[in-house]
Order: structure tokens, then sequence, then C-alpha cells
């Protein structure tokens, strides 16, 4: 709403005087103001659907990452146990070529061929169990259960 008003004043040789008043309304008013209303809902209904389908992808991440850490903790465990077996025979081919080297028949190539495969076994079993690690954390952190006692835990084994 606006209300204005004007007053002028002229003076002429031929009429002496003459006063001219002015008042004005001005008057704004609504006649449709639903769709305004309307476009708040959608639009607060779209926020609202998208903050529903974020929260839904989020979900579904953390729900993949339990299952691939609980797998990775799964597999680490029996691929750490294969590793070990893996070093333990290298570790009798390597006595067994360095007995060879003492009887004439093994060179000083096989046996540092064979201590060069004891200990990439050795690398391989650390990288395992490595990893089995880094597993079993994050298992524990995405599934809220991460706290002092399992990082001691982990603290321990080395």
């Amino acid at each position: 709403t606006q209300l204005t008003r004007r007053e002028t004043r002229q003076y002429q040789e031929l009429d002496p005087r003459q006063d001219t008043y002015y008042v004005g309304v001005q008057l704004d008013i609504p006649l449709y103001r639903g769709g305004a209303v309307r476009a708040s809902v959608a639009k607060a209904e779209a926020q609202l659907a998208g903050a529903q389908s974020d929260y839904d992808v989020q979900r579904q991440q953390l729900a993949e990452d339990i299952e691939t850490d609980y797998l990775g903790v799964v597999a680490g465990f029996a691929k750490s146990k294969a590793m070990q077996r893996a070093v333990e025979s290298n570790q009798r081919a390597l006595t067994s070529t360095e007995k060879g080297f003492q009887g004439g028949v093994r060179s000083t190539v096989d046996i540092l061929d064979a201590q060069q495969r004891v200990f990439q076994a050795r690398r391989d079993l650390l990288n395992t169990k490595l990893d089995m690690l880094q597993s079993y954390v994050s298992l524990h952190t995405h599934t809220g259960q991460m706290n002092r006692a399992v990082l001691e835990q982990v603290q321990n084994l080395f």
C-alpha cells in the first residue's frame, strides 16, 4: 500500500493564484499467492527426496565397506596361513640347498636364489598380515566399534 500527496502553487499575472492538490492511493493486493506456497512446498519435498537419496547411498556404501572389510579379514587370515606355510617350505628348500652345496652338488648362486625366495615369502607374509590388519581396523571403524582395546590389540602384534 502506498499513499502519495502532492501540492503545487502557481502565480501568474492574469490569475493571481492557482492552487492544485493531488491525492493518490496505490494498493498492491495479490490476487493469487498459491503459486509461491506450492513452489516452496515442492522445493522442500525435492530437498527431502534428495537428502533421503543421499542417506540411502551412504547407507549402501557403508554396508559394502563393512562387507569388504569382513571379507578382507577372513581372506587375510586364510592367506596368511598359506603364506606361513610358503615361508616354512622355502626355509626347508634353503636348508636342503645349503646341504647340497656342502656335498658339492649346489652352487652359491643356488643358495642365493633359495635365500631370495625365503625373503620374498617372508615379505609376502608380512604384506598379507598388514592388509588383514588394515581390514580389521577398518571393519571396527565402519561398524562403530573402534576403541582403545582394539588399537592396543593391534599394537601388541608388533
